[in-house]
């Protein structure tokens, strides 16, 4: 069996159907029946970032949600690809500390899942 690198901890997009959306997540846990994600629609991502990275509570936050497998079309990694900036990159322009270092520090009780 091929090691999976969709681990807990790792930041994704994944792209859902039923309805179409897109979201941008902290893997908690996956398994045959669906991905566990702390997460919010990617269209809101970079306000969230502005937010957050202004030192005011946000008007919204990323929920724990789980999607079920039949809604996952794809899963793409939060990487820096030519062009293209990577959330994880977004944030880090504006704090002084990495997305997943806020993550922890915004949803403590994430962590025993990852």
């Amino acid at each position: 069996m091929i090691p999976s690198p969709l681990e807990p901890g790792v930041i994704v997009i994944a792209y859902l159907q039923q309805p179409r959306e897109q979201v941008l997540g902290r893997v908690l846990a996956v398994d045959a029946w669906g991905l566990l994600l702390r997460a919010l629609p990617v269209d809101s991502a970079d306000d969230w970032i502005r937010q957050v990275c202004s030192d005011t509570d946000p008007t919204f936050d990323m929920s724990r949600t789980f999607y079920p497998m039949h809604r996952i079309e794809k899963i793409e990694f939060d990487e820096v690809a030519p062009g293209i900036r990577s959330y994880q990159e977004r944030f880090a322009e504006r704090a002084d500390h990495s997305l997943l270092d806020e993550l922890r520090r915004r949803f403590p009780d994430d962590v025993h899942l990852s």
